[in-house]
């Protein structure tokens, strides 16, 4: 699993972000399981995207977690 450099998701500011629901791995839901805080954002930058897992925090800001390029069942092992 490679991590989104930290340049790509500074420039993700600028760029689309779509909350994703479901996948093929159920990784969506498999970190639900592990806290109904997480959840998954595909942040479309044109050419080039990633993904980012956030926290719904206490107080109402959402935090990243982690990001990575790909969307793959070992996600859930690092971040549960």
């Amino acid at each position: 699993m490679e991590r989104a450099p930290l340049l790509q998701v500074e420039m993700a500011i600028g760029g689309h972000k779509v909350p994703v629901e479901s996948d093929v791995y159920d990784v969506v839901q498999r970190l639900q399981e592990i806290s109904p805080r997480l959840h998954v954002n595909y942040i479309d930058l044109g050419d080039r995207h990633h993904f980012t897992i956030v926290e719904d925090c206490d107080d109402g800001v959402e935090r990243i977690v982690t990001t990575v390029q790909e969307l793959t069942p070992d996600i859930v092992d690092r971040v549960g």
